[in-house]
């Protein structure tokens, strides 16, 4: 099979899979804390100063969950939101993520409200100069939807929102190991990541990155032992300034190292990120020049996701004929992209996510295929 579905896991490398299955090995042999306490240096300190080292961030304001979801959940439910102020979205906003910012704006007496965007898709940046005020409280955006692949100029609208009080907000899990993402030039207050999709690691592992300014910020309802003792008045005494006081200690160590393997290996490619995808603008070109295609393609900048419907034939048909002929693609509901994809009335659509794995050969086979039973 041929794998276009890596904006929902990538496939993990051989060399990923080995050291997992070494850590596990070890648990097996020795126990599980003392397999922890021999890996300590990894897991404790090297796997964030590789992720400094790749993101460009700083290892102390980095930590680790089990998805980018539960990252971003985290600092969400942490951050006292103050009342009667806005929180802005996109309309290509996550729906996960926009209950979660929906049962906040209620609870705190604030308001939801979408970025506008142009003809083309496009982020109004105009339209967010003119409105940023000190009266906004979040500034969400996705760096690259998972239903769409529109990049959003992130770098340019921290810029914008620099200069006044809005936490901002990125939801990155689709750009990294995508795309070349310099955490210090976007100067977001929070990003997230996954490692499951295009970074190619074990699923059950995400990242934040938290400015110093939003860690003061955030109050968790709990710290876990790690971060935190106590003393005889029952009074908690953090032992960590860092973002790590966010996670809990208790997490599945196997993926981890998996997860550090897998940095390392995205390091060792991180000049071809620079570069735009020849498979993804060939897939591009050729599902554009049919005519019973009916491409999810916003904006002036796309890479590595494309959706479609088919003027013809059912999302059904679509994915067992595809994957009759060798295609992983997933099917993705318009009610996870719902204001810009409800709105025009995309209830459901086939996306096709490349990776650099995929060739360009690939890409034509499958739009050759998509061709055969279209004009």
């Amino acid at each position: 099979m041929i794998h276009f579905n890596t904006a929902g896991a990538g496939l993990t490398e051989t060399s990923v899979i080995d050291k997992m299955k070494a850590y596990l090995e070890l648990e097996k042999r020795i126990g599980s804390y003392e397999a922890e306490m021999y890996y300590d240096r990894m897991l404790s300190k090297d796997i964030y100063t590789q992720l400094e080292s790749v993101f460009n961030g700083k290892a102390d304001n980095f930590a680790l969950f089990d998805s980018s979801t539960r990252a971003w959940a985290t600092v969400l439910g942490a951050l006292p939101i103050r009342s009667a102020s806005e929180i802005w979205v996109t309309p290509y906003e996550y729906a996960g993520f926009l209950v979660t910012l929906h049962n906040l704006a209620k609870k705190s007496d604030a308001t939801l409200r979408f970025i506008p965007i142009d003809e083309g898709g496009n982020l109004d940046l105009d339209w967010m100069v003119q409105n940023i005020r000190n009266d906004v409280s979040i500034v969400s955006i996705p760096h690259v939807p998972s239903g769409c692949g529109i990049v959003n100029p992130v770098e340019e609208i921290g810029e914008i929102i620099s200069s006044f009080e809005a936490f901002y907000f990125v939801d990155a899990c689709q750009s990294v190991g995508q795309l070349e993402v310099d955490f210090s030039r976007i100067d977001a207050d929070l990003i997230t990541g996954a490692g499951r999709k295009f970074i190619c690691g074990p699923r059950g592992t995400g990242f934040l990155h938290i400015s110093d300014r939003l860690l003061k910020a955030v109050h968790p309802i709990s710290s876990d032992l790690h971060a935190c003792d106590i003393n005889s008045n029952m009074e908690p005494i953090y032992t960590t300034s860092s973002a790590r006081r966010l996670e809990l200690s208790e997490k599945n160590n196997a993926v981890f190292v998996g997860f550090y393997e897998s940095l390392r290996l995205l390091q060792e490619r991180e000049e071809e990120l620079a570069r735009p995808s020849e498979a993804f603008l060939k897939l591009r070109g050729e599902l554009l020049s049919i005519n019973d295609i009916n491409c999810i393609a916003p904006g002036e900048v796309n890479s590595g996701i494309l959706s479609f419907s088919h003027k013809k034939h059912t999302i059904d048909f679509l994915i067992r004929y595809l994957h009759s002929h060798g295609f992983n693609v997933w099917r993705i509901k318009g009610s996870h992209t719902p204001r810009y994809m409800l709105e025009r009335g995309i209830e459901e659509a086939i996306r096709i996510s490349v990776s650099h794995k995929n060739t360009v050969a690939e890409c034509e086979d499958l739009s050759s295929k998509l061709k055969q039973i279209s004009r």
